[in-house]
């Protein structure tokens, strides 16, 4: 019997829902659905694995159960040792299987992959036991795909892990496929490195969830007042490890609020981020300083490294959410990084420069440099402007502000080809029949010009949708309410593309037959399908999804902003992504 069916027994025996178990534990709904479905297996002796034991053995003793914690632990872990036991095998077995067959010496992906050599030898011969092997796994894999590409030898890759029928179109699907080659339970392994979906389930609710008028209350952005006082350094410093790296950052943005410089700042650095995130103090600290910087009326220029390991890209992109609805960073990224044997980092304004690198594995040992000499400013400046110019957009950010050349974006984006999945948190605003939408505009008591804008819009709109739909194919994916939420917390029709103050609330009536209506509308096109599901976990976002182009974010409050996301990586993960229903 696997991990899924012992715990599929166990809430059986205790006649639990995933939200009782999210609810008694700490884990997301998300989560345990994953663990219940078999798709992920938590770690032996893992945080996550200690919460969903005493989450059941809570629910067991409210129920007068006869179960334990102990005895849950004990049949919950049997199968998570075996489970790890034959994963370190077949690593092990395929890896060879790898090196055997492009000539590849174990020194050689050892410098590839940046580790020890007689580590790594140990690990393939069943001697150790990693910590991280699914980390090992995520770098070998993207060592024999850029293997494979550079030497033009993706056919042969594809020929010995046996998808000669399938080759891979991209180096995102090479890697995957080798990934599973060399652990065929690649998928299901739970980590912070690979747990991409739960990342983006995180990254999303806390951007469905964020309200910026509470943020700034909370860090009384209002209230700060810059310092007058100079905060003194010597012209130039040197930093060493992570603690003084931590020291060198909070630093280089004392010294920048206090100079009198207002040029733009631009930063890069892909310098693992993991340890440093743990490290709640320092945090807070981080992001009072760029709170600071944008307080002076700074412009950041961010360079993200979305090349880094997914949880670390989720960490930075969920971190600088508060500073993404301020409209003062720009997000970028480099197609071409570096070599993951060294990290860099460079960090410059207009009066002072952090700069610093590491060899990977070996963060710890990293050296810093915080300079204000004039001729080092202006030597780190150029190299960092040469930088942002090789950078691309990571995504795009439309704030009211940008309201009109958010249209603008909108009426382009009709013209784009690709399937389509509309993901929404109420219903759309192109399914509504004029008359019903008269109907809700009046008993919303909106004001006759704003009722006109939004009557024009959801027209238009609803003919570039079936205009789409006789080229590609939308699916609709939207929730159905019970007659009791309304009660509590009513959904609203939203309409973000306006930046309206506030949504159009729903009785149960209306949006009973909105609901109808969507039916009726997706029914009418060949090319649309509907999928109705029970309350999603998103309140405020909604997520268009064109395949291999683009993904439109759109959160309808606090504030209205809208984000377009073109790299690659990132709209792949968006494309794999399982809306999480809460069930």
């Amino acid at each position: 019997m696997d991990f899924q069916s012992r715990l599929n027994d166990i809430m059986t025996q205790l006649d639990c829902t995933n939200r009782d178990v999210s609810n008694a534990s700490g884990l997301s709904e998300s989560v345990v659905s994953r663990y219940r479905n078999g798709v992920r297996v938590p770690r032996a002796n893992s945080e996550k694995l200690n919460m969903l034991v005493s989450g059941l053995a809570k629910i067991a003793e409210e129920k007068k159960i006869s179960i334990d914690k102990k005895e849950i632990l004990k049949r919950l872990s049997q199968e998570i040792s075996s489970y790890e036991s034959d994963n370190l095998t077949l690593f092990a077995e395929n890896t060879k299987k790898l090196l055997s067959t492009f000539g590849i010496t174990i020194k050689e992906l050892s410098i590839g992959i940046g580790y020890d050599p007689t580590y790594l030898s140990r690990i393939l011969r069943g001697e150790r036991n990693p910590k991280k092997l699914d980390k090992i796994v995520t770098l070998i894999s993207s060592y024999f795909t850029k293997y494979a590409i550079e030497k033009n030898q993706i056919r042969e890759t594809a020929e010995l892990i046996g998808c000669v029928d399938r080759i891979p179109g991209n180096e995102d699907e090479l890697q995957q496929i080798i990934g599973f080659f060399i652990l065929p339970k690649y998928d299901k392994m739970l980590s912070e490195h690979q747990s991409s979906a739960s990342r983006m389930d995180s990254f999303l609710q806390k951007l469905d969830e964020f309200d910026l008028d509470d943020y700034i209350k909370v860090i009384h952005f209002d209230d700060i007042k810059l310092p007058t006082v100079p905060f003194q350094i010597p012209k130039s410093q040197q930093y060493s490890g992570i603690e003084e790296f931590k020291e060198s950052e909070i630093d280089f943005m004392k010294t920048v609020v206090l100079s009198k410089s207002k040029e733009d700042v631009i930063i890069y650095s892909d310098m693992p981020i993991t340890e440093m995130a743990k490290d709640g103090d320092f945090s807070k600290k981080y992001m009072f300083g760029l709170a600071m910087m944008i307080k002076k009326g700074l412009h950041i220029d961010f360079i993200h490294d979305v090349n880094r390991p997914w949880n670390e890209m989720i960490i930075g992109l969920e971190g600088n959410i508060p500073l993404y609805m301020t409209g003062k960073i720009s997000p970028y990224y480099l197609k071409n990084p570096e070599s993951r044997v060294f990290h860099h980092l460079i960090k410059v304004s207009g009066a002072a420069a952090l700069v610093g690198e590491a060899v990977n594995d070996h963060h710890e040992e990293g050296r810093y440099y915080l300079t204000t000499k004039k001729e080092d400013v202006q030597y780190y400046r150029s190299r960092a402007a040469a930088l942002l110019k090789q950078a691309r957009p990571l995504m795009d950010i439309y704030s009211v502000e940008k309201s009109v050349e958010f249209l603008e974006y909108l009426a382009e984006s009709y013209d784009i080809r690709g399937n389509r999945k509309m993901i929404f948190s109420s219903l759309p605003l192109f399914t509504m029949s004029e008359d019903l939408l008269d109907r809700i505009l009046s008993e919303n008591n909106i004001d006759k010009q704003t009722a006109k804008r939004i009557k024009t819009f959801s027209r238009e709109r609803r003919e570039k949708i079936q205009q789409m739909c006789m080229r590609e194919r939308i699916d609709l994916i939207v929730p159905k309410f019970s007659e009791e939420y309304f009660e509590n917390e009513p959904p609203v029709l939203s309409v973000p593309e306006l930046f309206l103050t506030r949504g159009l609330s729903y009785t149960h009536e209306i949006y009973s037959a909105h609901l109808e209506q969507t039916r009726a509308f997706a029914l009418s096109l060949d090319e649309c399908t509907l999928e109705i599901s029970e309350k999603l976990t998103f309140k405020n976002i909604d997520i268009i999804i064109i395949k291999g182009k683009e993904v439109l974010v759109s959160k309808a409050k606090s504030p209205t902003i809208h984000f377009v996301i073109k790299h690659p990586r990132m709209v792949k993960s968006f494309e794999n992504y399982t809306v999480p229903i809460l069930l």
